[in-house]
């Protein structure tokens, strides 16, 4: 396990390289995605995809970037609130999201749901309804999280290269970070 990162409501727990024997079988087979593009941002290109059993990925980098997607696995609160509310919103089938307001450019979203061969989407920049903008503001926090274990892995990284004296005897297997961002 890499890491373990309670923050904004949410615990993710991350995977390197490691492999997960599924204690419960994927049920459903059902893989709810979630992509954001907007230019100039960092990371200009968000996707986020979680299976029905809690595994999922998370690529976050400039649009110029070769994909480096990352493993994680969400807790089951979290998983069971991200996929009530694709079904509150139909699974995005015969779904218009957008506010069709004149709003600045907040990023082109997409959800997708898929399952059994089928595939069902719904893109919007911005949107007035509140499951939609609460399933978007769900997946940014994955993402938010997801940001903040890479800089943490990264600081690791750094002081146990620049100091290898100093850290002989250290040796990481686990992050846990105790705190979470207030508003």
């Amino acid at each position: 396990m890499r890491a373990i990162l309670p923050l904004l409501g949410l615990v993710v727990l991350s995977f390197n390289s490691l492999t997960i024997a599924a204690a419960a079988q994927d049920p459903g087979g059902a893989r709810l995605s979630y992509t954001r593009i907007l230019r100039g941002s960092m990371p200009e290109y968000i996707s986020i995809q979680v299976n029905s059993d809690g595994t999922g990925t998370y690529d976050g980098r400039k649009l110029a970037d070769p994909p480096q997607p990352r493993s994680f696995k969400l807790s089951g609160g979290t998983l069971q609130k991200l996929f009530s509310l694709a079904a509150e919103l139909n699974y995005f089938r015969s779904i218009d999201l957008e506010s069709h307001k004149k709003v600045a450019n907040l990023g082109q979203k997409t959800f997708t749901y898929e399952k059994d061969g089928q595939k069902s989407s719904a893109e919007f920049n911005y949107t007035l309804n509140k499951e939609a903008a609460e399933l978007a503001d769900l997946f940014e926090k994955i993402a938010v999280v997801e940001q903040h274990i890479q800089a943490l892995e990264f600081a690791v990284s750094t002081i146990i290269s620049d100091s290898p004296r100093s850290c002989a005897r250290f040796k990481l297997t686990s992050i846990t970070v105790p705190w979470r961002i207030r508003n």
